[in-house]
């Protein structure tokens, strides 16, 4: 049992079952819901709460009688009482300052079988998350890399992503979908859930908002076309029902604005990067990565990252690396992929989808980035370059163009021919061991980003 003296909580399940034990900490004490713990009364062992699906039914209120999972952070002192969260609606919360925390329990719900910036968001996240804030993530649906990172996945069979090829299918699928979500959900406890993609953001908020509150990740700019008003107007619809969407740039943040107006609450988290694994290689580790990669060690290399599909424009990046006075190498796997390798010249090589790009990054001199930028929020692959002191070169119509020159890099017009950009890359190779951009880089830190969501998650489920 994880109880001593009937009222400190070493570690393990807090079972509050009458909230008059608890009473303010101190007078002028203002933060909502903190109290102090005096008597915990009826406490359960923790093999009487593993089945606690009646404790959070989402018709309840569940301040008198509400499970959460609370951890002895590193450092804190035994005090022999112990500050606890009046647990609200939702059963969760955090007291940091007493030294104990509340796990976070959110349910992700995705489906996806490509590797994107989108589904790589998801398990960066949830792993610093994990690391740093106690969070407990499961995922219900599928996606890459998820059960690798070491969290529960529930693969319910969800149909695939909606695109223009599946959505009708998609659509003759969704009351079938939603009725296997909200049987995956009601299996165990849930904090809040978490959507990030139109098909789950559409069709799914509104049954699994019964549970917990639900927040929403927007990645890229909102169309704007008339030919997207059907969807526009689907999307402020469902937005009602959410807690609120984190946007990851502000340009997004805006689109969003402009689609759900005032009611729904819209807050900007940018993207983070791992600072730590991918920082500037020196001469020697640069050497070597291009040795690994069977590339020339004394040659300038030109990188680029993305899907091998129309609106990343690989095929313009072929023709630059083309004229590019240097080695060329093209990252990425995707419906055009056979197509550029067929054309693919002596100097310019296209390696297909790679799992870690890190030894790429340390090979490469300049990164290239071709893409129109449109549904983009914030590419990763800007800010891993930026982490590895790599200039960018940029298309300055995709909406990066500002971004990239910031850091130290340069854009070019769309029209201008493929010569000119491979003599702007070349120009960009740092001298002298500069590392551009590395400093923006660090304050888009894993711990950053994770520290900021973790503020605005909580803030929104508590809302």
């Amino acid at each position: 049992m994880p109880w001593r003296d009937g009222r400190h909580v070493e570690c393990g399940l807090l079972c509050i079952t009458n909230a008059s034990a608890c009473e303010p900490v101190a007078d002028g004490d203002r933060r909502p819901g903190i109290r102090r713990m005096h008597q915990i009364a009826s406490p359960l062992a923790p093999d009487q709460c593993t089945d606690r699906r009646h404790m959070y039914s989402p018709r309840q209120e569940r301040t008198n009688w509400s499970i959460c999972t609370l951890s002895r952070e590193p450092g804190s002192t035994d005090s022999g009482q112990v500050r606890a969260t009046r647990l609200g609606r939702w059963g969760h919360g955090c007291d940091r300052a007493s030294g104990y925390r509340v796990h976070v329990r959110p349910v992700v719900i995705a489906q996806s079988t490509t590797i994107g910036g989108a589904e790589k968001y998801l398990t960066s996240l949830y792993s610093t998350l994990s690391a740093t804030f106690g969070y407990e993530p499961r995922l219900v649906g599928h996606v890459p890399g998820w059960i690798d990172s070491g969290f529960p996945e529930d693969d319910i069979g969800l149909s695939p992503k909606w695109g223009r090829r599946t959505i009708v299918g998609g659509l003759t699928q969704l009351p079938h979908e939603r009725d296997a979500v909200r049987r995956a959900i009601s299996r165990r406890p849930i904090d809040y859930s978490h959507l990030q993609f139109k098909r789950e953001q559409l069709g799914l908020t509104g049954p699994v908002s019964r549970y917990a509150p639900v927040v929403w990740t927007e990645h890229g700019v909102l169309p704007g076309a008339a030919a997207a008003f059907p969807l526009l107007r689907g999307y402020a619809r469902a937005a009602r029902r959410v807690g609120g969407i984190i946007c990851v740039s502000e340009l997004v943040a805006g689109s969003v604005r402009r689609v759900v107006g005032a009611r729904t609450r819209v807050e900007v988290v940018e993207n983070g990067v791992d600072t730590a694994k991918l920082r500037p290689a020196t001469e020697a580790e640069r050497r070597s990565a291009r040795s690994e990669l069977g590339l020339q060690r004394d040659a300038p290399v030109l990188l680029w990252v993305g899907r091998m599909a129309p609106s990343k424009r690989p095929q313009k990046a072929l023709a630059i690396g083309r004229r590019f006075a240097g080695q060329t190498v093209l990252v990425g796997g995707g419906p055009m992929l056979d197509e550029v390798r067929s054309a693919a010249g002596p100097s310019v090589r296209a390696v297909g989808h790679v799992d870690d790009v890190s030894t790429y990054l340390r090979a490469a001199s300049v990164l290239l980035f071709t893409s129109t930028g449109a549904g983009e929020g914030l590419p990763t692959v800007i800010l891993e370059a930026a982490a590895c002191g790599l200039p960018v070169i940029a298309d300055e119509s995709s909406g990066f163009g500002g971004l990239v020159e910031s850091i130290g890099g340069a854009s070019l017009s769309a029209d201008v021919d493929a010569q000119h950009w491979a003599s702007a890359a070349l120009a960009l190779v740092p001298q002298d061991g500069l590392t551009p951009g590395r400093e923006w880089a660090v304050n888009h830190s894993l711990d950053r980003w994770a520290a900021q969501t973790d503020e605005v998650v909580r803030d929104l489920i508590h809302a």
